[in-house]
């Protein structure tokens, strides 16, 4: 939102809010200020609201906000705005966090600087009082160009260090007092390796002390004194500082990659959890259906029967009780299903319908019409939980289908216990495939997911004789 009015309320609607904030921006960039609002500048406008930022170090871009009004308190008056920076209004955008780290790193490579140019300038002239020469402006100020080259060391870490390594040769050639050889590479030989520039320090390390030798050498400095402390003393100082920074970036590259992988896993619960809610609601949906859709269906057709025996001319009144009991005697039983499912969903220790309630089955079929068979193994209820209720479900739902859709006067349900898995099947002598009419259910589909998540499979299809809903489970449960 880039701009507030008076004449909008806040029980407005968004439009009103996105026309006058519409409004604002224009005649900020036109250069003007609406009627009646207060004379404020265009740059002041831009500071005082949103405005895009520069990229931060991990690639994000921010929105950063400027507003004079103690926080959570909104403007009410009409202010000339723009949320373009022209370029007389460009002005520093890097969020605060940002600019307080580059000052600190500043304020760290100035006191390095300023270390690096003491520490030298006091080597140069302790080997000036000790040689008793005079001492050269050359020295101190190759000094002061070692102490530079520190501050552009973090975005230029192997031109800072080539420039290092060429003043020291020259530094030497021209014949100014010896100093330690590591004295002035140090800071850079660190940055170089910390920037992941490992070889180029390596290779400048191992080249400086070559050249260091030689000529060391050529000037008839002891050899057993030079090799045996001096020069092993600065290869162990600089191999020491590579190693040094290199420990850095690889503890760095670390806690990056480890801050990676926990937000990759928090990514990750965060769609675990999605997943699980959305299998939850699938499973609450078949639940309810499985429940109330057998039921219904009875309760549906006694009360087709009630209301045809009622509407007669002579009606009978027996037959329209009977059916009525019917009703309610279905209703209740439904209703004790439903609260056995809500119970279940809200503790797991509830037991689920398995296969020992395929009487009650039976019993609500034939009172809509349909004689059930029933024939299966003394054995059927030696199988998991899950595996029993899925069967009693798939029963259940395709029980409420014959009643509902194949006209059938004899269904038949076999379960058999066979190796590894237990096969259910559901066929009867009505019409076949037959279209449904009315919206379409959701009682095949759910027939097929309850047998896929257990690792089988739910087939149907018309036979010579009427329908058959074949499934398969595996009794050791989800594969």
């Amino acid at each position: 939102m880039f701009g507030y009015s008076n004449s909008v309320s806040d029980a407005s609607v968004p439009n009103a809010k996105v026309a006058t904030a519409a409004k604002a921006m224009v005649a900020a960039t036109a250069g003007r200020v609406p009627t009646g609002s207060p004379r404020v500048e265009r740059t002041d406008a831009v500071q005082r609201y949103w405005r895009p930022s520069r990229p931060s170090s991990n690639g994000t871009r921010h929105l950063r906000t400027h507003l004079d009004a103690p926080c959570g308190h909104v403007p009410t008056s009409d202010v000339a705005i723009s949320p373009f920076r022209l370029p007389s209004e460009r002005r520093r955008s890097y969020p605060v966090d940002v600019d307080r780290r580059r000052a600190r790193q500043f304020g760290v490579d100035a006191a390095v600087a300023l270390l690096v140019f003491c520490t030298l300038a006091a080597a140069i002239t302790a080997r000036l009082d000790d040689s008793a020469a005079e001492p050269g402006w050359p020295a101190y100020a190759l000094a002061l160009v070692f102490a530079a080259l520190t501050l552009p060391r973090r975005r230029y870490p192997v031109v800072a260090l080539l420039v290092s390594v060429f003043l020291v040769i020259n530094y030497h050639a021209l014949g100014q007092p010896a100093l330690p050889l590591a004295l002035p590479v140090v800071v850079v030989l660190y940055s170089a390796a910390e920037r992941g520039h490992l070889r180029w320090a390596v290779g400048c390390a191992v080249a400086l002390t070559a050249v260091s030798a030689v000529a060391r050498v050529a000037e008839g400095d002891s050899v057993a004194w030079l090799f045996g402390y001096d020069l092993l003393s600065q290869a162990g100082m600089m191999a020491a500082t590579v190693a040094l920074g290199d420990a850095v970036r690889s503890r760095r590259g670390w806690r990056e990659q480890l801050r990676r992988q926990a937000a990759t896993a928090a990514e990750e619960r965060e769609h675990e959890a999605v997943r699980r809610v959305e299998q939850e609601r699938l499973r609450i949906a078949r639940e309810l259906h499985d429940a109330l859709a057998h039921a219904l269906t009875a309760i549906t057709l006694h009360s087709e029967v009630a209301r045809e025996t009622l509407g007669d001319e002579e009606p009978d009144v027996v037959s329209a009780r009977r059916a009525v009991a019917a009703v309610r005697e279905i209703a209740g039983g439904a209703l004790r299903e439903l609260r056995a499912t809500v119970g279940s969903l809200r503790a797991a220790e509830n037991p689920s319908p398995g296969l020992d309630r395929l009487d009650e089955l039976a019993d609500t079929a034939a009172a809509g019409g349909v004689h059930v068979e029933l024939a299966y193994d003394e054995g059927r209820w030696e199988i998991p939980a899950v595996v029993a209720s899925t069967a009693y479900r798939i029963v259940q739902e395709a029980l409420t289908n014959v009643v509902r859709h194949a006209q059938a006067s004899t269904a038949r349900v076999e379960v058999r216990r066979q190796p590894g898995v237990l096969s259910v099947s559901i066929s009867d002598d009505g019409r076949g495939c037959v279209a449904p009419q009315g919206v379409p259910g959701f009682g095949l589909a759910g027939m097929r997911e309850r047998a896929e998540l257990l690792g089988g499979r739910v087939d149907a299809g018309p036979t010579e004789r009427g329908w058959v809903v074949q499934a398969v489970l595996p009794v050791g449960g989800p594969r």
